[in-house]
């Protein structure tokens, strides 16, 4: 892939509150220099949608001031296809955020800029706006983050990231990332902040990655009192499907996880194809086992049936509640067919109460790439 890079700029003349927060954390006599959070120039840098490459999709404010006024950044997206292409509408979250975007079409190899001011006019508080972008040539929404936490004074840097590792040395606010859905083919990633505690530069060390799972931090050595961002990259893998969990190890002794759901790639299928794909239809979509004792086995079964035109793979059975096993699914069922699967459910460690247990399979057909099933009655 080929990165660009995202520019960022302030709207005060104020020094930063990532250079306050460091000031305040050390003696006067003692000012190294505060490296701000960037985005990462590393080879996985850039997030690719259809033919039009972003060159990020989180952008970390850091720590700012209620007092430090409107903050603003840019996101740059560059066309790699053969045909221009062009911003349709970009709808921010919410009134806070103003936005503008490049109007013209954009032809290949040249790039286009969308740029975002958050107006920090709602007090302290930690904020993740985002834009959801409208782009010819891709079938879906991109939808960009900002994000960033406002205070109403400065806070020391091991106060402002709490969690400590390495000795003490190295601080982080948050241990786990979601990159959100992956198209086969393609990568998705999240961005985390972190500091350096110490006074001396902290090379960031990766160990125990979870296959498909790539880390960066830039700057990196982090120099000393320093923040800098950790980007981490999930890259789509034919034998790997669903709701996946993808672990790394920081510095010796923080462990990260990395949240993505893979699903199939539709982007290039043709009308026929869709015309002729797979159509999975429940009979039902929940199974209700009214009021059971708390280590009751429940059983469900759903049957599946393919009204399609080409054969159902289900590449993933998921569930949100442990004690769950599924069977059923693991062949193709072929057009006109049925299959069922079955579901067992140990409530073992559920409390009292309400329940619902969702079952998500993840398919092949463009129609109903998700489809949710569910378990439904109370445990006493």
């Amino acid at each position: 892939m080929i990165v660009l890079s995202g520019s960022c700029a302030r709207s005060t003349a104020r020094p930063s509150a990532e250079s306050r927060l460091v000031e305040e954390s050390q003696p006067a006599e003692s000012q190294p220099e505060v490296i701000p959070p960037q985005t990462s120039g590393e080879p996985d840098g850039g997030e690719r949608f259809g033919d039009v490459l972003f060159d990020k999709t989180v952008h970390h404010f850091g720590d700012i001031l209620t007092t430090d006024g409107p903050q603003t950044c840019t996101f740059t997206l560059t066309n790699l296809g053969e045909k221009p292409i062009a911003i349709y509408e970009v709808v921010t979250s919410c009134g806070c955020t103003d936005v503008t975007w490049t109007k013209a079409p954009v032809k290949t190899g040249e790039t286009a800029t969308i740029t975002a001011t958050y107006a920090n006019q709602d007090g302290a508080f930690p904020f993740d706006k985002t834009l959801t972008v409208y782009v010819s040539g891709i079938n879906r929404p991109v939808i960009l983050h900002l994000r960033g936490v406002v205070r109403e004074k400065p806070l020391p840097l091991a106060e402002a990231f709490p969690l400590h590792y390495s000795g003490g040395r190295l601080g982080l606010r948050e241990t786990k990332l979601k990159v959100g859905n992956i198209l086969q083919g393609q990568s998705r990633s999240d961005e985390i902040l972190l500091a350096n505690l110490s006074d001396s530069p902290l090379t960031i060390s990766f160990s125990d990655i979870s296959k498909g799972l790539s880390l960066s931090v830039t700057p990196n050595p982090l120099p000393g009192r320093s923040v800098g961002s950790l980007r981490a990259t999930v890259q789509s893998d034919p034998t790997l499907w669903g709701k996946r969990w993808y672990y790394a190890t920081l510095c010796g002794d923080a462990v990260i996880s990395v949240f993505g759901y893979t699903m199939e790639n539709f982007e290039g299928w043709t009308d026929e194809q869709r015309s002729a794909a797979a159509l999975p239809q429940p009979d039902d979509t929940t199974v209700d086992f009214d009021v059971v004792p708390a280590g009751t086995l429940v059983r469900g079964r759903f049957r599946i049936t393919n009204e399609g035109q080409s054969p159902l793979i289900t590449h993933a059975i998921d569930a949100d509640h442990q004690g769950v096993r599924c069977s059923g699914l693991e062949h193709p069922v072929l057009p006109g067919e049925s299959a069922f699967l079955e579901v067992e459910y140990n409530t073992k460690e559920e409390a009292p109460g309400e329940n619902l247990v969702i079952i998500t399979l993840t398919t092949n057909t463009p129609l109903r790439p998700i489809v949710n099933l569910f378990l439904a009655g109370a445990i006493r």
